[in-house]
């Protein structure tokens, strides 16, 4: 009975619909390659993602163009949404719209609109015009949510012919990444039952203080989640903790840990390790 929703999970259309109160609802946009470009899994054996979409769907053929090259945002930085208009008639069009910005689930779901402006534009014949809309850190910082995902969405109106058209766009910003090093020691290996002491570190990127927060680490076989609470940090400062780990299983293992802050979130890393059986102590006659 799920069939349809399993296809529509990899195949389906993005359609956005106007819902007046007057008249019938009736769609504006329509996007075709939206959902199921980039079907993904873990790859065996190292941290790498693996494209499995042909194994999920037929291919669509090759890649379309994209309307915008998509580029690096960082958080707690300005951004500019750019809108370019193209006036396909031989005469002048009057164009007014709506461009609005929502913080976002990574599920797709909006959560809250923190940016709203209206542009009134006249186009020439056969003519173009791009506009822009700046977005400041303070408008959207206290609204993000898990992944730091944004939602654009326009809607506009032609004056003359009544005509009516829409288009979306949505992205994540980029956060830091956080390092874990071990510091030299006198032995590089990793045998079981022995301490050895771990390093996190990040810069805060923004201009603003964190506070409330704390790092996170664990690592199957090597550390129990655990939560330690840190102080709060300046714009543009360095944090960093120490950590004792002991591992308790040998082979492969991974040290997972994130930062987290009532400003910034996920700000995640992670580190492997061989875990060796634990040393022979050789005693002495």
């Amino acid at each position: 009975y799920d069939t349809k929703f399993i296809f529509a999970e990899v195949n389906a259309d993005c359609i956005s619909w106007v819902c007046p109160d007057d008249v019938p609802m009736y769609q504006v946009f329509q996007q075709e390659k939206g959902i199921g470009v980039k079907i993904s899994t873990k790859a065996v054996g190292k941290d790498e993602r693996e494209d499995i979409t042909d194994h999920y769907k037929f291919s669509e053929g090759t890649e379309q163009e994209r309307l915008a090259v998509e580029k690096a945002v960082i958080v707690g930085h300005d951004f500019t949404a750019s809108v370019t208009l193209h006036n396909h008639s031989n005469e002048e069009r009057n164009v007014s719209m709506f461009l609005t910005a929502h913080t976002m689930y990574y599920t797709g779901v909006p959560v809250t609109q923190f940016h709203k402006e209206k542009f009134v534009v006249t186009l020439q014949p056969n003519g173009q015009m791009t506009l822009h809309a700046q977005i400041e850190p303070a408008q959207y910082m206290e609204y993000l949510v898990d992944q730091g995902a944004i939602k654009l969405n326009l809607l506009g109106r032609v004056k003359e012919n009544r005509r009516t058209f829409a288009g979306q766009t949505d992205f994540r910003f980029s956060v830091p990444r956080l390092n874990i090093h071990i510091p030299a020691r006198e032995t590089p290996t990793f045998p079981v039952g022995k301490e050895f002491v771990v390093e996190l570190s990040f810069k805060n990127p923004l201009a603003v203080k964190l506070t409330n927060t704390e790092f996170h680490i664990e690592g199957p076989g090597i550390q129990k989640p655990k939560v330690i609470s840190y102080r709060d940090v300046r714009p543009l400062e360095a944090a960093r903790t120490l950590v004792t780990m002991k591992p308790v299983r040998s082979g492969k293992r991974k040290i997972i840990a994130n930062f987290q802050s009532k400003q910034l979130h996920d700000v995640q890393g992670h580190l492997e390790i061989e875990v060796t059986e634990p040393e022979e102590v050789v005693e002495s006659s």
